[in-house]
């Protein structure tokens, strides 16, 4: 058995792993030629099941990498619920509770009304980023803002850059061929871009995102308008520092900031005893979104 042959038996097999055991419920020639194979590169299996199946699943790959992401988030509600048809009503009924004790002290037009917030996400899947399209929860912990993106995220998939884990001097790299920005509990800072660099990314122009120089010869230019949906405590405000450095008014520079989203305030933290866990769910959320569309 030569390195093809191994792999077709392990894709056509469904064996993702080394799971050795699986051949000795097998008989035959095809069994033996694998055994020989596994004893003989007994230290590179992984690598070449690995790469077995990224050839196998290539052409659907690159199907999710050439949709658009409107298609991609449209498709995902012909998967399997994860939820038991709870995600939904979960989100719906949190958002009827924010809506119902909305203070009076926030804006009226960030009120997260059901069906706001539905247009808001589509518009923005359908539009990409831009000036009064990108997403923005903010308010309190346990007020729902990051259960509202996590539908988003399962159906999205790997088409969708996070937050970025820990520290990096890169932590953009990652949103390179990425379909949408999900970025939850962040605070502007931690993306290691100028402030004119965000603004302009939040509108949909081009921008530079930092490589380390001993992997790339140079920064990469980022063109996609991947729509950006975020979640955080507050507002984003320039900071106070980089203003004086760069001899703007702050005042200016947060409001051309906030002329880049949709905000939506949720306002007031639910009783830990009302939080209920749920998987977030792709099926579930395609169907939300697209639930009243008029085709």
């Amino acid at each position: 058995m030569d390195h093809r042959k191994f792999g077709l038996f392990k894709t056509s097999h469904g064996l993702r792993t080394r799971t050795l055991a699986a051949l000795h419920s097998m008989e035959g020639d095809e069994k033996r030629a694998a055994e020989q194979y596994i004893f003989k590169f007994s230290t590179q299996l992984e690598q070449r099941i690995a790469f077995a199946f990224d050839y196998l699943e290539a052409p659907a790959k690159k199907k999710v990498e050439d949709a658009p992401l409107w298609d991609i988030v449209c498709e995902a509600k012909e998967g399997d619920c994860l939820c038991g048809n709870k995600w939904a009503n979960l989100l719906e009924s949190n958002l009827a509770y924010q809506v119902a004790h909305y203070p009076s002290i926030l804006p009226l037009d960030e009120k997260p009304e059901a069906h706001a917030v539905r247009l808001a996400h589509v518009t923005a899947l359908q539009k990409g980023a831009s000036k009064h399209t990108n997403v923005f929860c903010y308010g309190p912990r346990n007020a729902g803002k990051s259960f509202s993106l996590d539908g988003l995220a399962a159906a999205v998939g790997d088409m969708a850059f996070l937050r970025p884990a820990g520290r990096s001097n890169y932590p953009l790299e990652g949103l390179i061929n990425k379909k949408c920005a999900i970025l939850q509990d962040v605070r502007p800072g931690s993306l290691k871009l100028s402030w004119d660099a965000l603004l302009v990314w939040l509108e949909g122009g081009s921008f530079s995102i930092p490589r380390p120089r001993n992997l790339y010869s140079c920064d990469f230019m980022y063109s996609q308008r991947a729509p950006v949906f975020a979640s955080s405590g507050d507002k984003w405000q320039i900071s106070l520092e980089e203003a004086l450095r760069e001899r703007v008014d702050p005042n200016v520079q947060t409001q051309m900031m906030h002329s880049r989203f949709k905000f939506f305030a949720f306002g007031t933290s639910r009783p830990q005893e009302e939080l209920v866990e749920c998987v977030a769910c792709s099926k579930c959320y395609s169907l939300w979104v697209q639930a009243g569309l008029i085709y």
